[in-house]
């Protein structure tokens, strides 16, 4: 059984010598990691990704997520798969394998794509994933120490879930926090999610949603909200800067 890889993901934690220090950028080319302490936003330091490999092999480089591997597949068998459940899995299981090989690189790689364009091909699949659907398949698959089995027990619990919203509304979330979440430095989950929110209800022409906090509003009132506070910030950062 392996053990998961070091991920270069944006906003992943690493303790170095007592010291907790996430990634805030990857280099695919140069293959250089930044990290930083995003709360006291200390200066970045930037190590090659074998620097960082060493540093694990030694112990002097711990993951804060080490001690807990995400996604394990509970054992439980479920119930015979209905035609379409196992065509899900079988087609999740095709990309994700394939693709673990690129893990960490993220959905917005080149890499990635050209690697779906493969296997879509190799399979006869005419329903191309996106990106961010392989690379969330290809996550589960090696945090649950490379055990296909995830997606035998997903497509039990998918079989059995009735759906209260549009079905595309869980992928759109993910895409959008994915994106939010790439596209500031010391972004979190936690301070992206209502805009998150907001955006997928904008997209699926939902009148309103609730925020995190059980708050209503229409989506294009709460981005305004936040275009408004943006701008806000700005004006008073340029003031104090004169």
């Amino acid at each position: 059984m392996k053990a998961p890889p070091m991920s270069f993901a944006v906003g992943t934690e690493y303790v170095i010598n007592g010291y907790t220090l996430a990634v805030k950028a990857f280099d695919e080319e140069s293959g250089h990691v930044k990290l930083w302490c995003p709360v006291t936003q200390a200066r970045e330091i930037a190590f090659t990704v074998s620097e960082l490999a060493n540093l694990r092999w030694t112990g002097k480089l711990k993951a804060v997520s080490d001690a807990r591997i995400k996604y394990m597949p509970s054992g439980k068998v479920p119930a015979r798969l209905k035609d379409g459940a196992r065509e899900r899995v079988v087609r999740r299981t095709a990309y994700a394998t394939a693709c673990a090989k690129l893990y960490p690189i993220g959905p917005k790689s080149k890499r990635l794509s050209d690697e779906i364009d493969e296997v879509a091909k190799r399979i006869c699949d005419a329903r191309r994933p996106s990106p961010h659907s392989v690379y969330r398949w290809m996550r589960r698959y090696v945090l649950s120490n490379y055990d296909t089995a995830v997606f035998v027990q997903d497509a039990g619990a998918i079989r059995q879930r009735t759906r209260r919203v549009d079905a595309k509304a869980p992928e759109l979330l993910r895409e959008q926090i994915e994106d939010l979440l790439g596209a500031s430095v010391g972004a979190t989950l936690h301070g992206v999610m209502n805009e998150a929110l907001a955006r997928v209800a904008k997209q699926l022409s939902y009148p309103t949603f609730k925020t995190k906090e059980g708050v209503e509003f229409t989506p294009d009132e709460y981005l305004l909200l936040l275009a408004n506070q943006g701008a806000a910030a700005r004006t008073k950062e340029a003031t104090h800067g004169r």
